[in-house]
């Protein structure tokens, strides 16, 4: 299944101090054409419905356009920046402070060479050695890594894109 690249996957770890927790989803008024497609909590997976209530440290899968994320990132976070190309970074970008065993269960991940790292941007840092640059892409689990936000030289964004589809 391809994906037209103006959808993507932002993922929101909720912390304590976030105004929905304790609130319902139905009660969120999230943007038109998003959708909640996951919520984990504790590592499990859920099924939510309306009436689920959100608590400190979910994790929310969300699919959107572009255009959502300044809205969302007001509901659930900070906005990141938007100022790169997508075509050269993915169909989806991720936090790298997303947990690889939350990731594995969306990607279908081998988590066998993960080694210690618990993060996507430890993970990504580890397998490329040295100090990561922005662009620095890595094949894994049939899909293509792209580094595309430092902080410093930790990874704050990586895009994802399927292994057949040129990440160049």
């Amino acid at each position: 299944m391809q994906l037209a690249s103006q959808w993507e996957m932002f993922v929101y770890k909720l912390n304590p101090d976030k105004w929905c927790i304790g609130s319902e989803l139905k009660q969120l008024n999230m943007p038109d054409h998003t959708r909640i497609v996951a919520l984990f909590r504790d590592n499990q997976l859920l099924h939510p419905s309306g009436s689920s209530k959100l608590m400190a440290g979910d994790v929310l899968c969300i699919i959107g356009h572009d255009a959502d994320l300044p809205v969302l990132g007001r509901m659930f976070s900070e906005t990141p920046q938007r100022n790169f190309d997508f075509e050269f970074f993915g169909d989806f970008m991720l936090d790298g402070a997303a947990r690889l065993d939350d990731l594995a269960m969306f990607y279908s991940l081998d988590l066998a060479d993960c080694g210690d790292a618990l993060t996507l941007a430890d993970f990504i840092a580890k397998k490329l050695g040295g100090n990561p640059v922005v662009g620095d892409t890595l094949q894994w689990s049939g899909m293509g890594w792209t580094v595309a936000e430092l902080d410093g030289d930790q990874i704050r964004r990586v895009g994802v894109k399927a292994q057949g589809e040129s990440a160049d």
